[in-house]
């Protein structure tokens, strides 16, 4: 008995450590329209300058409990700067927000009367709640901080 609850807590434990979120395929299609998200994870499309500084971000994200896996570049907000290099990530909960969102808009446009207003609903900033900034030093390649957007 004491086997079997020592194997049910670790793999609860480590499930919970190491587990990713579940991804749903129209959610990752959705991701894919926005055009300049790239998963984390998938170096063959992450802008090259990012590539040398992959295994600092990944050693502090390992350490602070962030599986990659669920978080994606925003390319197109990426600041190279003198020093430093800001790369800006988003977790994949905000985009099933935002998808859900958008199927609840559709959804509302379907059944709206011909002269009322078109429904557009949009969030900026912070949509996951764990959205943010890793600063990276380039002299050093450290992780200097991780800055949640508001």
């Amino acid at each position: 008995m004491k086997k079997v609850l020592f194997l049910l807590s670790s793999t609860l434990f480590f499930s919970n450590l190491f587990g990713q979120v579940e991804k749903d395929s129209a959610i990752i299609e959705f991701i894919k329209t926005k055009k300049d998200f790239v998963l984390l994870t998938d170096t063959n499309f992450l802008p090259q300058t990012i590539i040398p500084y992959y295994e600092s971000v990944a050693n502090y994200m390992s350490k602070n409990k962030m599986n990659m896996n669920d978080y994606y570049v925003w390319t197109s907000y990426i600041k190279n700067q003198a020093t430093s290099i800001c790369i800006p990530i988003c977790h994949y909960e905000g985009f099933k927000l935002l998808k859900d969102l958008k199927n609840k808009d559709e959804e509302a446009n379907k059944n709206r009367k011909k002269n009322d207003p078109l429904i557009i609903t949009d969030i900026n900033g912070n949509v996951s709640g764990i959205d943010g900034d890793l600063e990276i030093d380039k002299k050093t390649k450290k992780v200097m901080r991780f800055s949640l957007w508001q």
